[in-house]
């Protein structure tokens, strides 16, 4: 007799990922397929959207997975801790680039049904600003900034 528990890591599931998208000044919403005990783990989820894949760009150029130290969650709060270096990266932005790569993880992973906002740490510590951006409280999802498909 075989268990789903045995074989659900076979299954796949969708999970949606954004990614900034310069010209339109938008996140650009993008499946992708992860097993599907994976499907709600914060640290799985932002390890796809820093590593990027064949058909898309990673979040930050220059960064990968391991720019995200941990990911877990805190009630309702998903809590990131991010290295210096994606702090350092952030400085080299434009606000709106800056803004944008932000909420991509924000919206990334209020995907998520059991996470309402994202609280980021750097190095472990609170800090106010990555570079224009105040990171000091979590932040909501921002439904304003997800590019709408053309129909």
């Amino acid at each position: 007799l075989l268990r789903r528990s045995e074989f659900s890591s076979l299954i796949g599931n969708l999970a949606t990922l954004y990614l900034p998208d310069q010209e339109q000044g938008r996140l650009q919403a993008y499946p992708a397929s992860l097993p599907q005990d994976e499907c709600q783990d914060p640290e799985r989820i932002l390890s796809e959207l820093f590593n990027g894949a064949a058909e898309r760009q990673p979040l930050l150029a220059g960064l990968d997975g391991s720019a995200v130290l941990r990911a877990w969650l805190s009630g309702s709060t998903a809590v990131v801790d991010l290295s210096a270096q994606f702090a350092e990266a952030c400085r080299a932005l434009s606000a709106e680039e800056e803004y944008l790569a932000v909420y991509a993880v924000v919206n990334t992973l209020t995907e998520i049904s059991e996470i309402d906002q994202v609280q980021f740490l750097i190095d472990g510590q609170e800090v106010e600003y990555l570079s224009s951006l105040n990171i000091s409280g979590p932040l909501l999802r921002n439904t304003g900034l997800i590019a709408v498909a053309a129909q």
